[in-house]
């Protein structure tokens, strides 16, 4: 059995130092042979052999421990735990330290002489004692036990878990017992006695094992787990987020995160035993990209999903409708096929307008006088506020007879009033002009006249920006002088505001009338009409004009200033009106139209009581040719109009023209004529049972023609409303054939008189009305009447 010295079990723990007692008396030097590699008896260690010791089982935290030449152990290398060996201060549990042996010599630790000197461990260097008291039975200081005296130690006490202790006769402890019960540190892992770990022997634990993501795993010299270097690394469960390592949370730490900034509506968010984050809380309130449309919370879609909606469904014509990542429906690929409701109008799908987008149209587009055009939640434009006709005038009669419409749509009418329409009244009647735009807003009246009755029957509009009105007056007009009966009147006023800007009037000593006003390329203005007496022949008097009795045709040039140029004329014995007056753009020739009880064509020979003129004249007023043509009744011309290569005339016989019967007393008529003979081409007599007269026709270009005029009857397809009614025909440019035919009217007389067409191609009619007329009540005895439709 090998015997522990005393000197042995000073350098097993700091426990053991307390417990040793060196006795010097009767004990006798040890002899042992340090350095030759075999652990002996007084030895610690011995080269390599360290006794199963290292730096941490001697209590220091780290360190490579190794041994000295004197067989005892150098802790020079170990750190961290226990004293600083070697500072020269005696730090527990150091008995020296460089020469400082804390007062202690050899005979004081119970030798009996010799030099006490300091190990480089700082333990207490006793070679060089000697004499020694070992067996006396009294443990002194350098005796560990002496015979059966243990200094009341045990096994157990010294750090042991069981065994007997004796002494060895050299008065060292045999611990030969308690080594068979083990102990902390001695490198053999009793697990039954607490231990976790002992040494080196760790019981096959890793940092990584215990949960830890690395470090070096050690045991304390109580052998529990050194944990500290597996802390450093950290693990799951620390409290502390290693995002390195993949971990989400920790614990209580959520890094800032609730389940509200992960984008779910609710929850509390909470991290699992692996570090992430536990989602489910948060998930059970939902979130934008779950799949599931919470429209609580205002999703519209979720991913794939979108509620069963389609491009369609919101209203578009097409497109693949997807969700956006803020699960709201995406609607790009819809936008660009489009919607109802896009501002964009979709013209292939049906669209006339989208919200204010209305392409231009106006309720005149749409066959209204004025008003204001909407567009429909189903884009198809909204005609509920749009005005179909517009009645002005005043208690007395009132009425218009002609009509002109200018390039933005603003509708011009004259005619005539017996009370105060404009600013005064001149008394009898006067002649009345009224501006409506486009939306058929009234811009302003102008009422001209004389202490007489005087009547507006003739307009145009220069594009430069004048009106001009022409009629007749019974009085001198300011600035005039009345030659008698009733003179023509021609009358300038500025577009814009109505403001007059020159008048004149001229005739004879007899009756005058001016019926009708065309304008060639240099704003001259020429004036048709009939007279009893003569007109001028030229600005300077120029030769006698001749009457050819009753009422004869006259044809004047007016400068733009307001200079008479010329005037001619022509007639026959019997009465000769001319009602209306048109330049042909193609030949830039003047065309008259209108009745006559005579010979006009120089033929000698008329028809019947009256006949259908045409007369043409060249700008210079040469008359170059004339046509007439009748039946044996009467037959009266009162308009004419052309398209690109030919004429057409119209008004009424109360015989047939045709070769077949005629409908009723009197029927309207329509003839097609070469403008370069004056031949026709074809004629159509429409009529019913009553009194049909056209009064006016207009060429809307294409092959429509529109007739306006006045029936006591009704036309099929229609209602009688009373009285007379305003009618329009629409016939076909090429054979004459009608196309449709629509009446308008009130219980009273209605005709029309006027006819335009808007630039958008809307037929505009003005006339006389004398009663409720399309929804607006009547005013007085006879209105002024204004009225649109779509052709």
């Amino acid at each position: 059995m090998r015997k522990m010295s005393c000197y042995s079990i000073l350098f097993l723990a700091p426990l053991f130092l307390s417990h040793c007692n060196f006795n010097t008396s009767g004990l006798k030097a040890v002899q042992t042979s340090c350095d030759n590699g075999q652990l002996e008896d007084g030895e610690e260690c011995d080269g390599e052999d360290l006794a199963g010791q290292t730096c941490e089982l001697l209590g220091y935290e780290s360190g490579t421990l190794a041994c000295s030449s004197s067989c005892r152990f150098d802790r020079s290398q170990c750190s961290g735990g226990v004293a600083d060996c070697g500072n020269g201060t005696i730090e527990s549990p150091e008995l020296c330290d460089g020469a400082d042996l804390d007062g202690q010599t050899c005979t004081s630790i119970g030798f009996s002489g010799g030099t006490l000197a300091c190990n480089g461990d700082c333990t207490l260097d006793t070679s060089n004692c000697s004499g020694q008291s070992c067996g006396n039975g009294t443990v002194d200081l350098a005796e560990a036990c002496d015979g059966e005296n243990l200094d009341g130690q045990t096994c157990a006490s010294i750090g042991y878990y069981g065994g007997t202790l004796a002494c060895n006769g050299d008065c060292t402890l045999d611990i030969e017992d308690c080594m068979a019960t083990g102990r902390c540190g001695d490198g053999v892992l009793q697990e039954d006695r607490g231990e976790i770990c002992d040494g080196a022997s760790l019981d096959g634990q890793t940092c990584e094992l215990l949960g830890y993501y690395g470090g070096d795993l050690a045991c304390t010299t109580s052998c529990t787990l050194n944990l500290a270097p597996c802390l450093f690394e950290g693990r799951c469960g620390d409290d502390a987020i290693q995002e390195s390592r993949g971990e989400e949370c920790d614990g209580a730490s959520l890094d800032g995160q609730t389940c509200l900034t992960l984008g779910y509506y609710g929850g509390t968010l909470a991290c699992d035993g692996d570090c992430l984050l536990n989602l489910e809380p948060c998930a059970e309130s939902g979130r934008c990209g779950d799949a599931s449309i919470q429209d609580t919370e205002g999703e519209e879609c979720d991913g794939v999903e979108l509620a069963g909606r389609t491009c369609e469904t919101l209203g578009y014509y097409g497109g693949t409708l997807t969700c956006t990542a803020g699960c709201e429906f995406d609607r790009a690929p819809c936008d660009a096929v489009g919607r109802c409701g896009d501002t964009i109008i979709q013209g292939s799908f049906g669209e006339q307008c989208d919200a204010t987008e209305l392409a231009g149209s106006r309720c005149r587009a749409r066959g209204f006088f004025g008003g204001t055009l909407a567009c429909s939640d189903s884009c198809l434009f909204d005609v509920s506020v749009c005005d179909p006709s517009r009645l002005e005038g005043t208690s007395t009669p009132d009425n218009a007879r002609d009509m002109a419409i200018d390039a933005s749509g603003n509708v011009y009418a004259v005619g005539s009033t017996s009370g105060t329409m404009g600013a005064i009244s001149y008394g009898g009647s006067d002649i009345v002009v009224v501006k409506w735009n486009v939306d058929g807003v009234r811009q302003w009246i102008a009422q001209l006249g004389t202490p007489g009755n005087d009547v507006g029957r003739g307009i145009l509009v220069d594009p430069s920006g004048a009106v001009y009105v022409t009629g007749y007056v019974t009085g001198n007009l300011p600035d005039e002088t009345t030659l008698g009966g009733s003179d023509i009147a021609l009358i300038k006023l500025n577009a814009s505001n109505g403001a007059l800007i020159w008048h004149m009037q001229f005739g004879s000593a007899a009756n005058e009338e001016g019926r009708a006003l065309a304008m060639d390329g240099s704003g001259n203005v020429y004036v048709t009409g009939y007279t009893e007496g003569t007109v001028p022949s030229g600005n300077s008097g120029g030769p006698e004009l001749v009457n050819q009795g009753l009422y004869d045709v006259f044809l004047s040039r007016i400068t733009p200033s307001g200079t008479y140029s010329w005037g001619t004329m022509v007639g026959t014995p019997s009465n000769d009106y001319a009602i209306d007056l048109q330049l042909f753009a193609t030949s830039n020739k003047l065309f008259i139209a209108g009745t006559t009880g005579g010979s006009l064509s120089g033929n000698g020979t008329s028809a019947g009581l009256q006949d259908v003129f045409v007369l043409r004249y060249s700008l210079t007023g040469i008359r170059e040719a004339s046509g007439q043509f009748g039946t044996t009744a009467v037959d009266q011309g009162f308009s004419l109009a052309f398209d690109t290569t030919h004429m057409y005339v119209t008004g009424y016989t109360e015989g047939s023209l045709t070769g077949t019967p005629g409908f009723g007393n009197k029927d309207l008529f329509v003839a097609k004529l070469d403008p370069s003979n004056l031949n026709r081409t074809w004629t159509q007599q429409f009529g019913t049972t009553g009194n049909d007269e056209a009064f006016r026709i207009l060429w809307a270009g294409g092959n429509s023609l529109f007739v306006g005029g006045s029936t006591s009857g009704t036309f099929p397809g229609n209602t009688s409303a009373g009285g007379n009614d305003a009618f329009l025909f629409k016939l076909r440019v090429d054979t004459g054939a009608m196309e449709s035919v629509r009446q308008f009217g009130s219980p009273g007389f209605d005709t029309v008189y006027g006819l335009g067409k808007d630039p958008s191609g809307t037929v505009c009619m003005t006339g006389s009305i004398t009663g409720s007329f399309m929804g607006d009540p009547s005013l007085g005895n006879g209105d002024l009447g204004v009225w649109c439709v779509n052709p």
